[in-house]
């Protein structure tokens, strides 16, 4: 069950959830990080219920904000941006962080107007950034001021990461019809199967020890809750109803996020 964490009261089991699960090529999700996050309304979980009616967290993705000075063509502005990260997902072979993408870019589209919305890695995260680009869902990008990422590269300083780097990646118009679709699928509720993985070469992927990587979670019905996200899944069904073209996309959305 995909949602948007609204009380701050779930900041500890997040946070539990994070650093459980981080990699050690993730970057650090701290406990301010979250609780910002879930104050400005971008913090997003997937939860799985058990037969017994407990649940955990299997996925969870967020989104920070900047505003970052330009000078271009003369012209001083600012920029607001929007940066989606700490991605991270459990289980293996359910595509978590495809739906996690969906369900924040359409609800970042739908309550928020950013000037460019965007997804980084960083450092040497090479598979991360493989990741980005493999289902072409997402494009890498070199924004055209260099204010954000100055900006990027002076906080993983302070906070003392060892790599600076950053790639940046956009979604791509055909991206986001992709996404619609998956935000879609999500608003009816589906079932994932994931058992032929397992006579696969990504079998090994799956963590023995992990109980949501057991072969009797291997069918497992995904949903958005009722309630913020509605919004977000009303706004994919109309941009897939309507089929809009590619050079329609920023005119749909009331952005420039492809533009700029």
């Amino acid at each position: 069950m995909f949602s948007l964490k609204e009380s701050v009261n779930e900041v500890d089991g997040i946070y539990r959830f994070y650093r459980t699960h981080r990699t050690a090529k993730m970057s650090n999700v701290s406990e301010v990080d979250i609780f910002k996050m879930i104050r400005y309304g971008r913090m997003y979980v997937c939860d799985i219920y058990r037969k017994d009616g407990s649940s955990e967290i299997i996925g969870a993705a967020g989104v920070k904000d900047y505003l970052v000075p330009t000078f271009l063509n003369g012209q001083v502005d600012v920029r607001f941006v929007l940066e989606a990260g700490a991605m991270l997902s459990g289980p293996t072979g359910f595509a978590l962080q495809r739906k996690l993408h969906a369900v924040r870019f359409f609800d970042s589209i739908v309550n928020e107007d950013p000037d460019l919305y965007l997804s980084a890695t960083f450092g040497t995260n090479k598979e991360s950034a493989s990741n980005m680009v493999s289902d072409e869902v997402f494009e890498e990008w070199v924004p055209p001021f260099s204010g954000l990422s100055e900006l990027r590269r002076a906080e993983r300083v302070r906070n003392h990461a060892s790599d600076t780097e950053v790639r940046w990646f956009r979604p791509t118009r055909t991206g986001v019809r992709v996404l619609a679709e998956e935000l879609r699928a999500l608003s009816i509720g589906y079932v994932e199967d994931r058992s032929a993985i397992r006579s696969t070469d990504k079998a090994r992927r799956f963590k023995p020890r992990y109980e949501f990587d057991l072969p009797r979670y291997d069918q497992v019905e995904f949903a958005l809750a009722k309630g913020p996200l509605e919004a977000a899944a009303a706004m994919a069904k109309r941009f897939l109803d309507e089929n809009v073209r590619d050079e329609e996309v920023d005119d749909f959305f009331e952005t420039s996020i492809f533009k700029a």
